[in-house]
């Protein structure tokens, strides 16, 4: 039976720092070894803080398999803004994880990191997305340079 770990119950509005974080992740690692599943309820509470979400459960990353962390792992009423922050957070732990046991060595570019790591575990941005973004940008630069003739 899953877990469920109540950010609101547990932290209130204190969801900002690397300490309020800390208490998630100790409650996270005390719960890992006797339940399959952990439940993390976002109660629909806007995070957005990089600290807060690294040291709650972007560590885990670095002390276990990114696979076995988002296996065990699941988020409830959390904003989207939210779930792609977490899940750069992992990937960047997961990379740092990697490195260290290569001995240090550093892994580079796209080729080496999709050798790293299995495509199921990298969440990628759409291709749409990014191709809109550097339309806009295109099309700024173009209205810039006509603009200033």
């Amino acid at each position: 039976m899953p877990k469920t770990v109540s950010i609101k119950e547990i932290c209130g509005n204190k969801i900002t720092t690397r300490d309020d974080g800390l208490i998630i992740n100790e409650i996270l690692k005390n719960y890992w070894n006797h339940h399959d599943e952990i439940v993390i309820d976002f109660n629909n509470i806007p995070i957005a803080s990089v600290s807060f979400l690294d040291q709650a459960i972007g560590v885990l990353a670095l002390e276990r398999e990114l696979a076995e962390v988002r296996a065990k792992l699941h988020y409830k009423n959390i904003s989207s803004f939210d779930l792609r922050l977490l899940e750069d957070i992992l990937t960047s732990r997961a990379m740092q994880r990697c490195n260290k046991t290569q001995g240090g060595k550093r892994v580079s570019g796209a080729k080496s990191a999709r050798k790293v790591f299995n495509k199921k575990q990298i969440s990628r941005r759409p291709k749409k997305k990014i191709s809109e973004i550097r339309l806009q940008l295109g099309r700024a630069t173009r209205k810039k340079k006509t603009s200033s003739r």
